[in-house]
């Protein structure tokens, strides 16, 4: 199943929204998997734009909901910026949101990309199309013991 949601503006374009959360993992004391921030939030993002980009659509903004509190907002907006870079993905701005009214005991972080596209992939494999399943899924501290 993708998390995506997809809306047809005109005629051969469409807009893709991707989402990914993370919770109870980072660097709190009450966090069940602790983890680097700038780590928590590459894989929230490579999610999020792994499923926008299966979809066919280009990413072209991120929204960050951050409730790590306002000293984490730089690093977690570097660390989008850094993955962006590394897959080769041009210049997508990135926006959102900071919990910073309530103190969080645990970390948590949702992530969504919007994308536009002309042609939306959903629902079905077309005929002829390949696909590969590399690695292995991982959940929570499995992530990290396996880097």
């Amino acid at each position: 199943m993708r998390d995506i949601e997809t809306f047809q503006l005109s005629k051969g374009e469409w807009l893709v929204a991707a989402s990914d959360n993370a919770g109870a993992i980072g660097e709190k004391a009450e966090d069940q998997v602790h983890a680097p921030l700038e780590t928590v939030a590459k894989h929230t993002l490579r999610v999020a734009l792994m499923e926008c980009m299966s979809a066919g659509a280009y990413p072209f903004s991120i929204m960050l909901h951050n409730f790590n509190g306002e000293q984490a907002w730089e690093r977690i907006q570097q660390a989008c910026r850094e993955l962006l870079d590394e897959a080769g993905i041009g210049k997508v701005s990135i926006s959102g949101s900071t919990e910073s009214n309530m103190k969080m005991i645990q970390s948590a972080l949702g992530i969504t990309v919007l994308g536009k596209a002309s042609n939306v992939r959903t629902g079905h494999t077309p005929n002829g199309a390949g696909f590969a399943v590399i690695g292995q899924p991982l959940v929570g501290s499995e992530v990290l013991d396996r880097k």
